[in-house]
């Protein structure tokens, strides 16, 4: 069906009867009206909200809440605390270490995280490869006095290679006015006190709703 009008950018001319520009903005909202029913076909409705395109069914972006699984979020060491530093002490790109006497360290790393999302894992990627050292973890969560929400993580073995210590199988949703971290301590026990201990990263996942969270 053709338009009622051919499009006219041009109109109204600056030279019209001011008593005429209802008239114009009526035309110029028919005008458009037909155009964008050409876009969302016959079955749409200016009148809908929202307007969705011909073929393009979205209501169920606008019913429903989409979530989304396995968001990640990795924070590197660096961004993180040492409050106990015993033996040496190397702060890298790629991690911190501790060998020497006594060797010990103890990382606090923060995560920021969105309020409402569901956290299923926590981990940390860590070296550790003497089973007579001590390394250690937690996933919190705590607010101005109190841990409100701690688990351990998995404790690893002996290797020499890097591997994650894990919190699995978590359900948390994160609430208002609490904030995350990890707690890592490394402990060499004097002894093998020249094989590194390491902490490398932390890292989260997590399932975001949709829009609902902030």
């Amino acid at each position: 069906m053709p338009y009622v009008r051919t499009w006219d950018a041009s109109s109204p001319l600056g030279s019209e009867d001011a008593d005429l520009i209802d008239d114009f903005f009526r035309e110029k909202l028919t005008d458009i009206e037909e155009r964008l029913n050409t876009i969302i076909g016959a079955d749409g409705s200016m009148s809908d909200d929202p307007v969705i395109p011909v073929g393009q069914d979205l209501s169920s972006l606008y019913t429903g809440v989409k979530s989304t699984t396995g968001v990640e979020r990795t924070v590197g060491w660096y961004h993180g605390t040492n409050i106990v530093s015993v033996g040496t002490i190397v702060y890298q790109n790629l991690h911190i270490s501790v060998t020497g006497a006594s060797g010990e360290f103890h990382m606090l790393v923060p995560v920021t995280l969105p309020v409402g999302v569901t956290v299923t894992q926590a981990r940390a990627r860590v070296y550790y490869n003497n089973a007579s050292h001590t390394i250690d973890g937690s996933f919190f969560g705590v607010t101005d006095s109190n841990l409100n929400y701690s688990q351990t993580l998995s404790t690893p073995s002996a290797s020499a290679s890097p591997q994650w210590m894990t919190a699995a199988a978590l359900t948390h949703v994160t609430v208002a006015n609490q904030h995350y971290g990890f707690s890592i301590r490394a402990d060499n026990n004097n002894a093998s006190t020249a094989t590194e201990l390491r902490l490398y990263s932390v890292q989260v996942y997590y399932t975001h709703p949709g829009g609902v969270v902030r």
